[in-house]
């Protein structure tokens, strides 16, 4: 389970794998797909749309909106919001953002 920001509560498991990231939200209540994979390359277009934001320091809804349209073009399917949580623990875990404060977080991508 994690907690990133004071936010909601998100419960998720990953995985990487040589296929990509395995994201299983099947613990969370009323997820209508519980397994998606996000392949390596479409992880890395998650990334670059990071690396265009101007700002190193965003809030957590700028984030999200950064992550949100690469996301959908991506058609997983399912919603953003069922995977949101999931796609901003793992970017924390594995470093790519650090939270600054409640409602911040900071880029720690290398910018282009």
């Amino acid at each position: 389970m994690h907690n990133l920001g004071g936010g909601q509560k998100g419960i998720s498991e990953y995985n990487r794998t040589a296929n990509g990231v395995l994201i299983d939200i099947s613990m969370k209540p009323s997820s209508p797909k519980p397994l998606i994979l996000i392949s390596p390359n479409e992880w890395q277009e998650l990334l670059e749309a990071l690396k265009k934001s101007p700002k190193r320091n965003l809030n957590l809804s700028k984030l999200e909106e950064n992550l949100k349209e690469t996301f959908q073009k991506q058609k997983h399917g399912g919603s953003w919001s069922d995977y949101a949580a999931a796609v901003a623990a793992i970017l924390y875990h594995e470093g790519s953002v650090s939270l600054q404060n409640a409602a911040t977080v900071h880029l720690t991508i290398a910018e282009n």
